[in-house]
């Protein structure tokens, strides 16, 4: 089996492979910036943790909701929509910005000198040639870059958002809940949401089957 096409948890049917968490050490290693004085071993262990907490934590929040039947509202959702879904000239500009490296690196692939593309399209954002070189390398091919550069990048990004504003609707509903429980057992609220947690896990079925990864706390998840 692949190492990336490795299960490192389940979360009911849902299978968290090792793919969907991993950092690239060779392109931390190349990047003292992010590495912030840390091992690439260290930083990269921790990026990974991060990326896995996240998964880990919206599969509950979208499964606990479904078992208790609490999907919000798009009245409860609409206090967490970000402003920027509401102007879509702003929008429009924020994505057009996430795309000037991937451009950038189309045309190099297509055959233009990296310098020239640095010095007229990423120079001004103040990164380095260096940057931007294993940006253009990530890429690998002029096929992966054009293919990644016809997805409508404006849809997804209208997507995130919406399902950003779904989980801290669902993550506010369920604290309410658990608020609830908390006051009628005379319990702190941090204990009620470890308690809730664990009572839904088993419920749903969580295996972390990779041991440098941990479950969320009932905290993480729900405060």
């Amino acid at each position: 089996m692949n190492a990336d096409d490795e299960v490192i948890a389940r979360i009911g049917e849902r299978r968290v492979t090792a793919a969907e968490v991993r950092v690239s050490r060779e392109t931390a290693a190349a990047n003292p910036r992010w590495l912030q004085g840390r091992s690439v071993e260290v930083a990269c262990a921790a990026a990974e943790q991060e990326k896995f907490r996240q998964i880990v934590i919206n599969e509950l929040l979208e499964r606990i909701c479904a078992l208790e039947s609490c999907g919000p509202s798009d009245e409860e959702t609409e206090p967490f929509r970000s402003a920027i879904l509401k102007n879509d000239a702003q929008l429009r500009g924020l994505v057009d910005a996430g795309l000037q490296v991937s451009r950038a690196a189309a045309r190099v692939y297509r055959g233009e000198a990296i310098e020239k593309v640095y010095e007229e399209a990423i120079k001004p954002q103040g990164r380095t040639l260096d940057d931007f070189r294993r940006e253009v390398a990530m890429y690998r091919s002029l096929e992966v870059v054009e293919r990644h550069l016809q997805k409508d990048h404006l849809l997804l990004a209208r997507q995130q958002f919406e399902r950003s504003a779904r989980r801290s609707a669902i993550r506010a509903l369920l604290r309410q809940r658990i608020e609830a429980a908390a006051r009628a057992k005379n319990q702190s609220v941090e204990d009620a949401a470890g308690d809730y947690l664990n009572a839904m896990a088993a419920r749903i079925g969580v295996d972390i089957i990779d041991s440098r990864f941990r479950m969320p706390s009932g905290r993480e998840v729900f405060l």
